[in-house]
């Protein structure tokens, strides 16, 4: 109907809808023309500039579906446009909300892209400064801050720098449990498989068991499961070892 009256806007908005649709659906290959005929359209006749806000979200978005479909090059060039282009508003002194989030948004979601190609210490290097990012915007105890801060753990001990990451996780389960956190079973249950790469057993399955305990009160099927794996992954170790 917006086609047949040449209504641009509305067009512009159904194709927005439809985008972010395909997106979540993990249809990426719709979600890829659509965006960037949304990107062409907001740029080509609303005069938006490639700076807005707007065009540096379809751009992270842009820039994770190439990161799933293995376009690599483009993956690059998209997280590296987000990152410098929200820098480059942040040190000409622009540094409202979107503006902080994209950024903070483009460094996580980077570095997530990063530890799936084995890049651990460059993905540290991003979640450190989406942490703290974060942590100026929404506080140290907002669980976007704590899901970033067991990221942190968790590329540290992947990395095998079990200081940092026995540092980092003892930090987030402190913070979890004063914030009541929704996600606290599943912090737990990443703390106790850290704990069994340290060879930690008894304090992994004392993390283990609290999750699970956690995971039945709040019903949450996937946190079960996870601690369920995590307590007979320690029993397999340690049967492993003393054979």
């Amino acid at each position: 109907m917006a086609q047949d009256v040449n209504h641009d806007d509305a067009i512009l908005y159904i194709h927005d809808l439809l985008a972010n649709l395909a997106y979540e659906m993990e249809d990426y290959t719709k979600a890829e023309k659509l965006f960037v005929d949304v990107m062409q359209r907001q740029i080509a006749y609303k005069g938006v500039p490639q700076d807005d806000s707007s065009i540096i979200a379809m751009s992270l978005k842009l820039a994770a579906i190439f990161s799933k479909t293995k376009q690599h090059e483009k993956a690059q060039q998209g997280f590296e446009f987000c990152i410098d282009t929200t820098e480059k508003k942040l040190k000409s002194g622009i540094r409202d909300e979107d503006t902080l989030v994209l950024w903070g948004m483009s460094r996580d979601v980077y570095g997530q892209y990063l530890m799936s190609l084995g890049y651990h210490q460059k993905a540290r290097d991003q979640f450190k400064q989406a942490y703290d990012i974060s942590c100026e915007i929404n506080g140290e105890m907002d669980e976007q801050s704590l899901v970033l801060l067991n990221s942190l753990g968790t590329i540290s001990a992947t990395m095998g720098d079990a200081k940092m990451a026995e540092q980092y996780f003892q930090e987030l389960i402190q913070k979890a449990r004063k914030n009541n956190s929704e996600h606290l079973a599943h912090f737990l249950v990443n703390y106790g498989v850290v704990n069994i790469q340290l060879k930690m057993y008894d304090e992994a399955k004392r993390n283990c068991n609290e999750a699970l305990q956690l995971a039945k009160k709040t019903r949450s099927d996937q946190a079960y499961e996870q601690s369920q794996n995590c307590l007979k992954v320690v029993k397999e170790t340690i049967a492993t070892e003393k054979s």
